[in-house]
């Protein structure tokens, strides 16, 4: 009957994620006030928690109406990156076993931050489609509050939705210059994410920090397209209670070393993350080792490579790294592209472990090796995983050894350095060589 029709409740067909720590009791969770339509109606939903096994209880006695979804033990002394890479697999086994019985589910889902405080509908300077009915501004944006149902129910309705891989928001801010309705750019905080698009791209699941944009930078590497909605912004709450503050504040550092890379505080106390090889490596106790990788670099970048801009960016291969203001490229693939006269970064490759065995056969010597052409004064950084039971000493001479082999112009910058982190199964050692002027041979 037509009563009947009228009274259906509107509904959001994307399931939302939520991952959190440390955050059962200030973690913005409840939804209900976020996902009611224009007229006042609550829509229905499926939200999902996303936890570490050891804070579960913590969850449940807080939130006893929500489902909870428990990360494997194996993610407890992992980061954010962790919790993505397991939300994308069940919801990827999920989608999966629907098919398999005829039911269409659809194949996008949200991972939503805990933080998202508010959402706001955005008409652009001279907006062909003002959302509100007026006339356009041409001078500053206009704003006014939306709800997430409004965000979620547009992007479910655009019918060009599923070319993309990823959809997300602007970030609010005091920016009131806005005209382009769409960017190809950095998502986060809000990642709506097309697993059909991105059956072969995945999170890194040892990330602590900047996993989403290092997924940015992975799908785009397989030319996959993002797309950043400015017609909506999502409005972030500073939480200083668990994520990635917690894991900041549990090693005695501030949250504002994120924000302040490059500074005196931030190198002064970076700098004991890389202990050299001769020295008394005291272990840095709660703090991981992938964790102090990307800090030291986000907070040395500018020392590392002190020449390094935007006609020669800094290079990295086969992982983001955030390096603060420094000019970066990144690369996933395992062949060197010529960029002669920049600033180069090699990060580990789990394949190369004979580059550190004096094995002439390591693949990582014709990679190497096609780093020939890079114009004197490139620095050079090369950062090894090591096994637990791996000395860095025997790991540090074949390592320098093949370098020399392919690469003879280079002189040592710096002594070799090692993490020693609470996480005693891993370690990373830095190499850090420049190279100098080929030497003439004249007779």
């Amino acid at each position: 009957s037509s009563s009947s029709s009228s009274s259906v409740s509107p509904s959001i067909q994307t399931p939302i994620f939520m991952p959190t720590s440390g955050r059962h009791s200030v973690g913005l969770l409840n939804l209900n006030h976020a996902l009611v339509a224009t007229d006042g109606t609550k829509a229905q939903y499926v939200q999902i928690l996303v936890v570490k096994a050891a804070e579960f209880k913590f969850y449940r006695e807080q939130w006893p109406h929500l489902v909870i979804m428990q990360l494997p033990s194996s993610a407890t002394s992992k980061g954010v990156g962790a919790a993505r890479y397991w939300i994308k697999k069940f919801a990827a086994s999920n989608l999966a076993e629907a098919l398999k019985h005829d039911v269409r589910l659809p194949s996008w889902l949200l991972m939503l931050d805990d933080s998202c405080v508010a959402y706001r509908s955005v008409v652009l300077i001279n907006d062909p489609l003002p959302t509100d009915g007026r006339a356009a501004p041409t001078d500053l944006t206009r704003e006014r509050s939306c709800s997430l149902y409004d965000v979620l129910h547009h992007m479910e309705e655009d019918p060009d939705r599923d070319a993309f891989a990823l959809l997300g928001l602007h970030r609010w801010n005091a920016r009131r210059n806005l005209c382009n309705a769409y960017a190809r750019c950095h998502l986060f905080s809000f990642l709506c994410l097309n697993l059909a698009m991105t059956a072969d791209v995945e999170f890194d699941e040892e990330k602590f920090l900047w996993e989403d944009i290092d997924f940015n930078i992975r799908a785009s590497a397989q030319q996959k397209v993002l797309c950043k909605y400015y017609r909506f912004a999502v409005v972030k709450r500073c939480l200083l209670e668990g994520g990635c503050s917690a894991y900041l504040r549990r090693n005695q550092l501030s949250p504002t070393l994120l924000d302040q890379p490059g500074t005196p505080h931030a190198e002064t106390v970076v700098k004991s993350f890389f202990s050299p090889l001769n020295s008394n490596n005291v272990r840095i106790e709660n703090m991981t080792s992938q964790g102090m990788v990307e800090l030291y670099f986000n907070a040395m970048a500018v020392s590392l490579f002190p020449t390094a801009s935007v006609d020669s960016p800094v290079y990295v291969q086969g992982m983001h790294l955030c390096l603060g203001s420094v000019p970066v490229v990144f690369e996933h693939d395992d062949v060197f592209k010529s960029y002669a006269g920049a600033i180069i970064v090699w990060p580990h490759f789990d394949q190369w472990d004979g580059f550190l065995r004096d094995d002439t056969t390591s693949p990582g010597l014709s990679f190497m090796s096609a780093m020939s052409n890079v114009s004197a004064g490139a620095i050079v950084c090369m950062l090894f995983r090591l096994d637990p039971d791996h000395d860095p000493w025997e790991a540090f001479i074949p390592a320098t050894n093949n370098l020399m082999r392919v690469l003879p112009n280079t002189k040592r910058d710096d002594e070799p350095r090692v993490t020693i982190a609470a996480d005693q199964n891993r370690k990373y050692m830095l190499l850090k060589r420049t190279i100098e002027p080929a030497v003439s041979s004249n007779s």
